[in-house]
């Protein structure tokens, strides 16, 4: 064990949340528009946002409050550029040390769908904000949106070569992931990693169709595959990562807190999971707070969690 291990441990046994900070980590599932505190958002603002509620029955309470408090700020391309810096700085304040954020390609039109012009800002916001963080940009479309309509807008964005992954998200039914093959396949073949929201709302059932049609390389929250013992066999051997985020299953009914959460049975499985924030200003929790969250509750020893740790900066 090296010494950035012993130092990780010291931290979650002391509860140091300091030191846990001062640790390498990783932050693979989070979206650039709510990766940070809403009272940093408040200030830019100059007004008071109604905070979300503390426990959502599902997706459609969450996009009802993003849609009343945050849509007409965000229409604003000043506050996409803030939102942007302050999630990179929420992250290196945290210690993040590689970063894989989702950036939605709708806000390429605040930019007159320029890809060149998009991109150009998020190269330089990194440069200005956090350079030290290793951020690999990601494009991220939901599957609420047209696909007529971004779908061709993201293969401009790919052709920059500024993103280094694709995301899905967003309602998991909303459409087939038959229409959006040809988009990963296009990915795949410029060199970006593929990943997608599957498993959070949906089933097993439903997991095992999407690997079959978009065979991505790591799955946003998946923790639907721990009831099934077949699908959780596959996703070990296959090395499929499951990119999982507790405070935000929590919060939103998925699960009825931290020592009933999933993750316990996907690790035993062998599956490799990451600890992530997903949205900060949502959700409340940084990665640091969802590492010290498992171990102050038991389900996972030091050890373990450092395994999660390195898993993530491994990918």
């Amino acid at each position: 064990m090296n010494a950035e291990d012993q130092r990780f441990i010291r931290a979650l046994e002391t509860a140091d949340k300091a030191l846990l900070q001062s640790v390498p980590r990783s932050d693979l599932h989070c979206h650039a528009g709510l990766s940070f505190r809403l009272e940093v958002l408040e200030r830019w603002a100059g007004k008071k946002i109604t905070p979300p509620p503390s426990l959502m029955e599902s997706l459609a309470p969450m996009n009802r409050w993003i849609t009343e408090e945050l849509t007409e700020l965000y229409q604003d391309r000043k506050c996409f550029e803030f939102s942007l810096k302050a999630a990179l700085a929420e992250a290196w304040n945290d210690g993040i040390t590689l970063l894989e954020m989702s950036i939605d390609v709708s806000f390429i039109g605040l930019y007159e769908n320029d890809p060149m012009r998009f991109t150009r800002f998020i190269r330089e916001a990194h440069q200005v904000v956090a350079p030290e963080v290793d951020f690999r940009p990601e494009l991220g479309i939901a599957r609420d949106a047209d696909p007529g309509r971004w779908l061709p807008l993201m293969r401009d964005c790919i052709e920059t070569g500024v993103f280094r992954s694709i995301d899905l998200y967003g309602t998991e039914d909303a459409r087939p992931p038959e229409m959006y093959a040809e988009m990963y396949q296009h990915a795949r073949s410029a060199g970006l990693k593929c990943k997608m929201h599957s498993g959070e709302f949906g089933t097993a059932a439903s997991m095992e169709h999407d690997l079959n049609v978009l065979r991505p390389d790591a799955i946003q929250h998946g923790i639907a595959a721990a009831s099934s013992q077949e699908l959780m066999r596959r996703l070990a051997d296959e090395g499929t990562v499951l990119n999982v985020c507790p405070t935000s299953n929590i919060r939103l009914s998925r699960v009825t807190g931290y020592r009933h959460h999933p993750i316990r049975t996907l690790f035993d499985a062998g599956i490799q999971v990451t600890l992530n924030s997903d949205d900060i200003m949502v959700f409340g929790s940084l990665v640091s707070d969802e590492y010290l969250h498992l171990f102050t509750r038991g389900v996972m020893n030091a050890e373990e969690l450092n395994q999660i740790r390195i898993t993530g900066l491994s990918q």
